[in-house]
C-alpha cells in the first residue's frame, strides 16, 4: 500500500484528554493516515493515546497507552470498510462497538498482549 504524507489527525486529536499528553506512535499514526486516505472519508475520533492514569481512572485496558491505539467514530457501511481493510494496513486488533450511541471502531497495531492472540477481533 501507498503511504501517504498527508496528516489527518491534528496533534489535539492525537492527545490524553485528561491530560494533554500526546506520545502516539508515528508509525501507527502513519497506518492510521494511510487508512484514512484509503478509505477517502474522514475518520473522526474519539480516542487516540491516553496516559495510564486515565486508562486506570476509567478502569479502560492498556492498549490506548501503548500509543499504538485509536478509536474511530464509525457506523455501518463505513465501519465494515474500515474493518475490511485494517488488516492491510497493518493493524492486528480490532474491536467493535455497533450498539447504542456511542458507536465506534477500534484498531491497533500490537502484537499479542494479555494472552490474546494476534490478529484479535472482539466486540464491547
Amino acid at each position: 500500500m501507498n503511504q501517504t504524507k498527508k496528516n489527518y489527525f491534528p496533534e489535539e486529536e492525537q492527545a490524553c484528554s485528561c491530560c494533554g499528553e500526546n506520545k502516539f506512535d508515528p508509525e501507527t499514526l502513519q497506518r492510521w493516515n494511510n487508512l484514512r486516505a484509503y478509505l477517502g472519508f474522514a475518520l473522526p475520533m474519539n480516542s487516540m493515546y491516553r496516559c495510564p492514569a486515565y486508562n486506570d481512572k476509567m478502569g479502560y485496558t492498556q492498549t490506548h497507552a501503548t500509543g499504538r491505539a485509536g478509536d474511530a467514530k464509525v457506523t455501518h457501511k463505513q465501519a465494515f470498510a474500515v474493518i475490511k481493510a485494517a488488516p492491510k494496513f497493518g493493524f492486528t486488533g480490532i474491536g467493535v462497538k455497533q450498539k447504542g450511541n456511542k458507536r465506534f471502531i477500534h484498531l491497533d497495531d500490537l502484537e499479542e498482549i494479555h494472552g490474546r492472540p494476534r490478529p484479535h477481533i472482539w466486540s464491547y
